[in-house]
């Protein structure tokens, strides 16, 4: 399940871009049309080259939106109970960082910019996994280690008491 959509990386990156970094076939369609398929929407106005174009652009950036949301749940997991069903303002902006990423790593060079911010994103992560940064998220209750015991005992008869020391 991915936190961010396609209109999200549209905030954050140009449609003509995200068309260079998606498209493989360089085909000249535009981001509007890889919107349309990645939304499941009637491509009926486009022709059969460009709608198959779209559905396979929209396609890699879902990949890119899933892979960034699966790493995201796998630093979470050990303290929060994932996928979130809803995710916070705080996790998806570190969510949609990690996706742009993987977005341009598709391509040879990836912008320092886009590396900083995943770096920053991956180490935010970390520092969750740790239990170090608060998400306002609903933590797990009681997380244990697989095959731990947890053993509660009652305190039983006093064994030394005043009198039984006293005889000694």
């Amino acid at each position: 399940m991915a936190y961010n959509t396609i209109d999200d990386i549209l905030g954050e990156i140009s449609g003509e871009i995200l068309v260079q970094l998606a498209d493989d076939g360089y085909t000249g369609i535009t981001a509007a049309m890889v919107a349309l398929a990645a939304k499941g929407e009637s491509l009926s106005a486009l022709t059969p080259e460009e709608a198959v174009a779209a559905v396979e652009t929209a396609a890699n950036v879902g990949k890119a939106l899933v892979r960034a949301s699966a790493l995201v749940d796998g630093y979470c997991s050990n303290l929060y109970d994932v996928p979130f069903a809803s995710p916070t303002d705080f996790l998806r902006a570190i969510d949609l960082d990690i996706a742009v990423y993987n977005l341009f790593s598709r391509r040879e060079s990836v912008p320092e910019n886009r590396k900083d911010r995943n770096a920053n994103a991956v180490k935010v992560l970390q520092g969750i996994a740790k239990g170090d940064i608060q998400m306002g998220a609903s933590a797990k209750t009681a997380p244990q280690q697989v095959g731990q015991n947890i053993r509660v005992s009652t305190p039983s008869v006093e064994i030394f008491t005043p009198t039984r020391l006293k005889n000694y």
